[in-house]
C-alpha cells in the first residue's frame, strides 16, 4: 500500500509539473515594420520570467538548458508573473533590416538559477508575408470562383484561365501549382508578376497555389 501511495503521490507530481510548463505567445506574429508586438508568458504565479529573442533560432544554452534562439541572444524583457500566471513586454522587432525574429522565454522559481523554457515564436515581418506567402484558390470549371485567395481574381476565355494577382509578388518568379478536375488536361501554364494563364485541353475545375522561392 505504501509503494501504491507513493507511485500516485509521483504521478501527482508529474501531472503538476506537466500543467505548470510556461508557454509563449506572440499578439500578432505578423508585424509591420516599426509595429510593436505583445509578447505574453503564461506559467506559475510568481515566477521570475525573462523574454529572450535573437535572430537565429539555435545555439544558445543557460543553465544547462539548450534554447531556441542562437548565440546573438539580447534580453528583451524581464518580469514577475502576476497573480493569474500572466506576464507579458512590448517589443519592436528589427523589421525590415531582416525579415524575421525568434523569441522565447524563460521562468525561474531562484532568481534563474534554475530555468524552465517556452516553446519559441517565429515573428514575421508582415512585408516577408506578403511576399512570400501562398496565395490560391479553386475554380470551377465554368470559370466561377469557389474561392480565392483576397487579392486574386480570375476570368475565363474558352479553356483558357487567367488569374490575376498584380502587386502580390514583387521577388523571385511566382511559381504555381495547379492541379485539374475532369477530362481537362493542363496545355501550358505562364506566370508571371502580375498573372499566371493556364490553357487547359478543354474546361476543368482547377485548384492552384502560387508562391515564390523565399530567398
Amino acid at each position: 500500500m505504501r509503494r501504491f501511495m507513493l507511485a500516485l503521490a509521483t504521478l501527482a507530481l508529474t501531472a503538476v509539473a506537466a500543467s505548470a510548463q510556461p508557454t509563449l505567445t506572440s499578439s500578432p506574429l505578423i508585424v509591420s515594420p516599426g509595429a510593436s508586438a505583445t509578447l505574453t508568458v503564461t506559467g506559475t504565479a510568481g515566477q521570475s520570467f525573462a523574454v529572450i529573442g535573437s535572430r537565429t533560432w539555435s545555439g544558445f544554452s543557460y543553465a544547462g538548458v539548450d534554447l531556441a534562439v542562437g548565440t546573438d541572444v539580447t534580453i528583451l524583457g524581464v518580469g514577475v508573473l502576476d497573480g493569474t500566471g500572466t506576464g507579458s513586454i512590448t517589443f519592436t522587432p528589427p523589421f525590415p533590416a531582416q525579415d524575421r525574429f525568434y523569441v522565447q522565454a524563460v521562468t525561474s522559481s531562484n532568481n534563474f538559477g534554475t530555468i524552465t523554457a517556452t516553446n519559441r515564436a517565429t515573428l514575421i515581418s508582415n512585408q516577408e508575408a506578403r511576399l512570400y506567402m501562398p496565395i490560391g484558390g479553386l475554380v470551377a470549371a465554368n470559370g466561377t470562383p469557389v474561392f480565392l485567395s483576397p487579392g486574386l481574381t480570375v476570368s475565363k476565355s474558352g479553356s483558357v484561365y487567367t488569374f490575376n494577382h498584380p502587386g502580390m509578388f514583387e521577388y523571385g518568379n511566382p511559381i504555381p501549382t495547379v492541379s485539374v478536375t475532369g477530362n481537362a488536361t493542363i496545355t501550358s501554364i505562364v506566370a508571371n508578376f502580375s498573372q499566371t494563364v493556364i490553357t487547359l485541353s478543354n474546361d476543368g475545375g482547377i485548384a492552384i497555389t502560387i508562391q515564390t522561392v523565399r530567398r
